[in-house]
């Protein structure tokens, strides 16, 4: 059995993304790639796991291309599960009501609507079941929906087992491990208990738990904005003989990602630096066709690093970074303006030798730039991500809109570089000092 899943396309939103030669990015970008990959792949079950649409108000100019993709994908056969999120806890209703109604469709196929709030329940007990069947497999099908634009309660703490033995996929919409999320929290503790053999997730847009977890966000199809970095995509599931094969991605056309030059320690030019830019995004540019081909755009954060001062130099390039020609035909943007991440000359490992404040912070930095963190490195880095996660439980980032959010913060990626361009600014300003006295 073929199970494709998705979530977080947000039909209606245009990609927060430059435009580039060759790619009309538009608000049905992401669903007219889901509806090509569910055609040509043809599943058995595709998994809809919440915020198929950018929001409920959103009506007119989504409701046509959401019915007729859905009605598309059903009279070829494909049975659609969904779980209504956070931004189409309305539309998704409406969309299941008209469904039923609509003749000439396959007899084995349908639209099921997971865990809609009914007249008969009541708080967050609407969980729903349904079994699936194809080719001698079977699956319980179940999931929860949101009930309004909002909800602050843990919909797991409502799940039931399924009455017999056969293995369910769940499906929810929602915010796992932040228990003061009004985007439905999911409670870890809860997921890892509750008796499903395989969890599909939506809300967050980046990818994430795909590598051997129960479960797994589908994250956005596309980038929607400059901070969703990495591969995207939909995500396939093999299921066999009672058991789930890891999610495979179906990656999609565009990539957002970061990309870090080293331009070492010998004195940069404009030609050297143009060179060593050129190889360097043409290498990123390979390294990802060999595993996902198709690559139409790849929009790269730049920054340099090595020990030397840049100056003026990076206003001279700017005018050519912003024109490049496409590298093996993927069209290739740079995001925002490149991060001179560059540091004085300064003796690393000499300076670490010295007592005091300074050989402590040469001693740290080597230890972070090394990537096995020492003790004190790892400490740091901890208290940063707990102050972090403070600050998530704050009224103000509560009610944050999810685009101004980065996924990148909190992360051991974040911890590390932040701990480094600290000790970086401090050591440099010992440096200028130690200069401008001799």
């Amino acid at each position: 059995m073929k199970i494709l899943c998705t979530s977080d396309i947000h039909l209606g939103r245009i990609p927060h993304l430059p435009a580039v030669p060759g790619l009309d990015l538009t608000h049905r970008s992401a669903w007219d790639f889901v509806l090509e990959a569910a055609h040509r792949t043809r599943p058995d079950l595709l998994v809809l796991a919440g915020d198929i649409i950018d929001a409920d108000n959103q009506f007119l100019e989504t409701w046509g291309p959401l019915r007729d993709g859905v009605l598309g994908l059903l009279r070829a056969g494909i049975t659609i599960a969904a779980v209504a999120g956070n931004h189409d806890s309305e539309v998704f209703p409406e969309l299941h009501r008209v469904l039923a109604g609509e003749p000439g469709l396959p007899p084995d196929t349908a639209f099921h609507l997971l865990g809609p709030r009914t007249p008969a329940s009541s708080g967050i007990d609407h969980w729903s079941m349904v079994r699936f069947e194809r080719g001698g497999e079977r699956l319980w099908l179940a999931g929860w929906s949101f009930p309004e634009r909002t909800s602050r309660a843990n919909a797991l703490s409502a799940f039931r087992p399924a009455p017999d033995g056969t293995p369910v996929l769940g499906i929810l919409h929602g915010d796992l491990g932040a228990p003061g999320s009004s985007h439905g929290p999911i409670s870890r503790e809860d997921l890892r208990a509750a008796p499903a053999a395989r969890w599909v997730l939506g809300h967050l847009h980046v990818p994430g738990g795909a590598e051997g977890e129960r479960h797994f966000y589908c994250g956005s199809p596309f980038p929607l904005r400059k901070s969703e970095q990495g591969a995207h995509g939909l995500w396939m599931l093999e299921y066999g003989g009672g058991v789930f094969g890891a999610p495979v991605l179906i990656p999609c056309p565009v990539r957002v990602d970061a990309l870090e030059v080293d331009l070492g320690e010998a004195t940069a030019t404009e030609a050297t630096v143009s060179a060593r830019l050129t190889v360097a995004i043409q290498e990123r540019v390979r390294a990802i066709q060999a595993t996902h081909p198709g690559l139409q755009a790849l929009y790269l954060r730049l920054r340099l690093t090595g020990r030397q001062a840049l100056g003026d130099l990076l206003p001279r390039l700017e005018p050519g970074l912003v024109a490049l020609a496409p590298f093996d035909g993927v069209a290739v943007q740079i995001l925002d303006k490149v991060e001179d991440a560059c540091t004085a000359p300064i003796p690393l490992e000499a300076w670490a030798r010295r007592q005091g404040a300074c050989g402590r912070i040469a001693r740290l930095l080597l230890s972070l730039q090394s990537g096995a963190p020492d003790a004190e490195a790892r400490q740091l880095m901890a208290e940063l991500q707990q102050e972090d996660l403070e600050s998530r439980s704050l009224n103000p980032y509560r009610v944050m809109a999810d685009s101004l959010r980065d996924p990148e913060v909190g992360t051991d990626a974040w911890a590390r570089a932040t701990l480094m361009r600290s000790c970086w600014r401090l050591l440099d300003g010992i440096w200028a000092q130690e200069e401008a006295h001799g």
